[in-house]
């Protein structure tokens, strides 16, 4: 029951159907295409300072992480374009399973990221 009032803090219910608060960076938000947006050049940033290294190839974690970056990448670039379409078709992203698959996503992105170090 811990999770309970995060939950009523996130959801509401408005006419007999449960919709999601707007919060900023939201999914289908300007906020929210601007950070996926900084991701997607930050990643691209990584990977051009650990890929123009002397003795890159030498160290494994290294090797490994930059194609964790390059995943990020996409992972980043997918859901600005996803944002970027929502906002231009005045559409909400605010589907609980569509905001879970994100929630899911960036889980994985950040555990697959800082596990090297």
């Amino acid at each position: 029951m811990i999770y309970g009032g995060l939950i009523k803090r996130v959801f509401f219910e408005f006419g007999g159907q449960i919709k999601m608060r707007v919060f900023p960076g939201s999914p289908g938000t300007l906020t929210s295409l601007f950070l996926r947006i900084a991701q997607c050049v930050f990643a691209a940033g990584s990977i051009a300072s650990m890929a123009t290294a002397s003795n890159f190839f030498n160290f494994t974690a290294f090797c490994y992480l930059i194609a964790s970056m390059g995943l990020q990448v996409v992972w980043s670039f997918a859901l600005a374009l996803l944002d970027g379409i929502a906002l231009v078709k005045k559409k909400v992203l605010h589907n609980p399973d569509l905001v879970s698959l994100f929630v899911v996503g960036d889980w994985v992105s950040l555990f697959r990221t800082s596990e090297p170090s």
